[in-house]
């Protein structure tokens, strides 16, 4: 049981990012790629929440908020905005050519991972058209056109009014859901049987965050043609876990976007083949401690109403080391 703890100026609890939430985790992290100065930790309840502090002891509710404005024109010139130019599939289907065109132009673009986070041409897809670059696991089906995450992102965003009461909402655990698709990574998001199965809800500040996170995570690939597959991306089929399976750990220490980098590095790492067998995987609880975790997660995907149902999300399992 975490004992009680006193916030300051600098130090804010927010309730609404609870770790077992992939969403809510990756808004979490993303805030530390919107805000380089913000630093994130997580409590230690039975449900662990996000804890923010600033190093130059601002307030972390007023540094979003003031950044979040210019977050727009951020997205609008990331290298992965879409260009009806290139292609026109852009939204879906994307060629090797056109990737790699894109990403010559922006290899020291700050944002660079609006198409790394999304696409890799280490692994492609041959067609009629041509050999078509593969889509990491974080890319979901979506409804209509909306399948790439940066032209998700960019919708949400735009469905934000008053930054300044979206991140005090967010923080207090209160905040409004809007009917969209989001990320299309939240199962919550997802209506009953009952519903029409249009009915999807999201908090578009959480969402909006949860892109940012993606900075963390690349796509990548084994430099062969491959057939229906997806890219490899950090965090998914770790150790024992499927390929279509992500963890995510929470931790004590306060780190900033740099440091969670590492220690996801190091946290995967902790799994190791046992002596029984190379199906056989431990992790050791000492390393685990020693990095700071305290809990993990897995994803758990939801179950496709019928066979023709495209609606992907997650929601989590607990995991543990020994």
């Amino acid at each position: 049981m975490t004992p009680h703890l006193t916030t300051t100026q600098d130090q804010r609890i927010c309730y609404g990012l609870p770790a077992d939430w992939l969403t809510g985790w990756m808004a979490a992290v993303g805030a530390t790629v919107v805000d380089p100065q913000l630093r994130l930790s997580w409590t230690e309840e039975e449900i662990p929440v996000a804890m923010f502090s600033h190093q130059k002891g601002h307030d972390p509710v007023k540094s979003l908020s003031e950044v979040w404005p210019s977050l727009g024109r951020r997205l609008d010139a990331m290298p992965g905005a879409r260009d009806a130019t290139t292609n026109k599939n852009d939204y879906s289907e994307i060629s090797v050519k056109v990737f790699a065109d894109r990403l010559a132009g922006a290899r020291n673009h700050p944002d660079a991972f609006s198409l790394t986070s999304s696409l890799t041409d280490l692994h492609w897809e041959s067609s009629k058209e041509g050999d078509k670059a593969v889509y990491g696991p974080f890319e979901t089906s979506g409804p209509g056109s909306t399948k790439w995450l940066h032209h998700r992102c960019r919708k949400v965003y735009s469905s934000v009014g008053d930054p300044t009461k979206g991140m005090e909402e967010m923080f207090d655990g209160v905040s409004q859901r809007i009917a969209d698709n989001g990320l299309g990574l939240d199962a919550g998001r997802i209506g009953a049987i009952r519903d029409s199965g249009e009915t999807q809800m999201v908090e578009p500040v959480v969402e909006g965050l949860a892109y940012f996170a993606l900075a963390l995570f690349p796509v990548r690939g084994a430099g062969k043609q491959v057939k229906a597959s997806r890219g490899r991306q950090r965090g998914w089929g770790v150790g024992p876990y499927r390929d279509w399976d992500f963890i995510w750990p929470a931790w004590r220490q306060p780190l900033d976007r740099w440091g969670i980098d590492a220690l996801l590095t190091a946290w995967h790492n902790t799994w190791r083949r046992s002596k029984r067998g190379k199906d056989d995987w431990i992790a050791s609880r000492a390393e685990w401690d020693l990095l700071g975790i305290h809990t993990g997660w897995c994803t758990s995907r939801f179950k496709q109403r019928t066979s023709r149902d495209m609606t992907r999300g997650y929601g989590s399992q607990q995991i543990d080391a020994y």
